[in-house]
């Protein structure tokens, strides 16, 4: 059933980026001739706002890139593979119908973005490296003062974070290192600009979105620099690496439910890296942080995406944290074998006053 569900995604998906590229046809035209030659593309002029730009936008934010990512993500599924490379060829097409009059625009970087992201997906690493290439050359090409905005620097962690990834699928950790510290060094950057001076607390109720994002971004490039360290045969430094952001975590004493994702994830590999090295006793620990944090940010949200991943972690996670509870003869832990997720937050372990809380979404929040 879920795949089904995800394949109409998807091709909804290349629908409506075919709908943007006669979009984009309509907006390359001098005369009211040309344009009236296709019925589809007046329809769809007839039907669009009249700010044209922010219609595409918009179009693009929802489809190519929230709904097409979320679809891309799961091309192990054969089902969903042909969908996900029909949306590439016309994203490409869109690209291609906009290159000559978008030069120097961020729509053009996010869009080359896009396609490197999609080609990524479908493992087509190599193709995946030349898209990114070509990404960084849109982003180069913006006027200096755009180059320094958020949005160029977000696109510009997207460009190393893929091409780091790219080569870590291949199996190159130490080529893809530099690439991650150069991720994260851009997500740094955001975040400093806007995180809570030292000891101040964050306001009451939900944390501000923008924050909220770029902490989720620097606390993923944490665990995915500290992933391929590993995997570079450094675990001291993936230790080190791991643990700052879990602190960063820590030292903001609350968490959107996307940060709090970030965080649990951070909790299991540092346990995963513990128990690799026979550290288990550091292993038990993390990764019992780990489940019980699931638990509390199930417990404290309601969107259906958040539940279903802290779901997600917390079974992965407690066979580990089961059978090194035996193993050491943990009895706290070994009561996670009677735990399960619950909707009340009293229902819960008890955590440390260092740990954050995860705070549910604002209201009114995309669901």
């Amino acid at each position: 059933m879920r795949s089904q569900i995800l394949y109409r995604i998807a091709r909804g998906a290349c629908v409506t980026a075919m709908g943007s590229v006669a979009l984009a046809t309509l907006c390359s035209c001098d005369d009211e001739e040309a344009t009236t030659q296709t019925s589809a593309t007046t329809t769809a002029a007839q039907q669009a706002p009249a700010d044209t730009d922010a219609a595409k936008n918009a179009l693009f934010n929802q489809m190519v890139y929230t709904i097409g990512k979320l679809a891309s993500a799961r091309v192990a599924d054969p089902e969903i593979t042909e969908p996900v490379r029909e949306m590439l060829v016309l994203t490409e097409a869109y690209y291609n119908a906009i290159a000559d009059k978008a030069t120097g625009t961020l729509e053009k970087a996010k869009l080359a973005l896009r396609i490197a992201d999609i080609t990524l997906d479908l493992t087509a690493f190599a193709k995946a490296e030349t898209a990114y290439d070509t990404a960084q050359k849109d982003l180069d090409a913006l006027p200096e003062a755009e180059r320094k905005s958020r949005e160029a620097c977000r696109i510009q962690s997207a460009i190393y974070y893929g091409k780091a990834a790219s080569l870590l699928s291949r199996r190159q950790a130490n080529e893809a290192l530099q690439w991650y510290e150069k991720s994260l060094e851009s997500d740094l950057g955001i975040y400093k600009e806007l995180a809570p001076a030292e000891g101040e607390k964050l306001p009451e109720g939900s944390v501000d979105p923008e924050l909220a994002r770029a902490a989720t971004d620097v606390m993923s490039s944490y665990r995915c620099l500290g992933e391929c360290q590993f995997w570079a045969d450094d675990p001291e430094e993936a230790r080190d690496t791991y643990s700052k952001g879990i602190d960063l975590a820590k030292g903001l004493d609350k968490l959107s439910p996307e940060m709090s994702i970030q965080y649990i994830k951070l909790l299991a590999n540092l346990g995963n890296l513990e128990s690799r090295v026979g550290n288990k006793q550091e292993s038990l620990k993390a990764w019992l942080q780990a489940v019980n944090f699931c638990q509390r940010l199930y417990a404290s949200n309601r969107r259906g995406d958040i539940r279903l991943e802290a779901r997600r972690l917390f079974e992965s996670l407690r066979p580990n944290v089961l059978t090194l509870a035996r193993e050491l003869q943990d009895e706290q832990a070994a009561q996670v074998e009677t735990q399960t997720l619950q909707d009340s937050p009293a229902a819960t372990p008890a955590t440390s006053s260092e740990e954050p809380t995860p705070v549910p979404a604002p209201e009114g929040e995309k669901k």
